[in-house]
């Protein structure tokens, strides 16, 4: 048979993300209140690959600039 059988986890989540943007906003919600830098990192990776990249993602939110801060706070136990 010719063709990719298969695809990387990678790849499946960023199309799953470009079919539904409301699950990638769930996802991104979900990173930034419980998960760790590395997370959100990766996180914002998959947003760009999705999206078209940090340009297109800031001319879709209509940013003239691209803060990227990062706040670190205490975990509640």
């Amino acid at each position: 048979m010719n063709g990719k059988l298969t695809r990387s986890h990678e790849d499946a989540t960023i199309e799953r993300f470009q079919k539904d943007p409301d699950l990638a906003a769930e996802y991104l919600d979900a990173i930034l209140k419980d998960g760790d830098e590395g997370e959100l990192l990766q996180a914002l990776q998959r947003m760009s690959k999705a999206f078209g990249g940090v340009g297109e993602i800031a001319d879709r939110a209509e940013l003239t600039q691209i803060p990227f801060i990062v706040r670190s706070h205490p975990r509640q136990s």
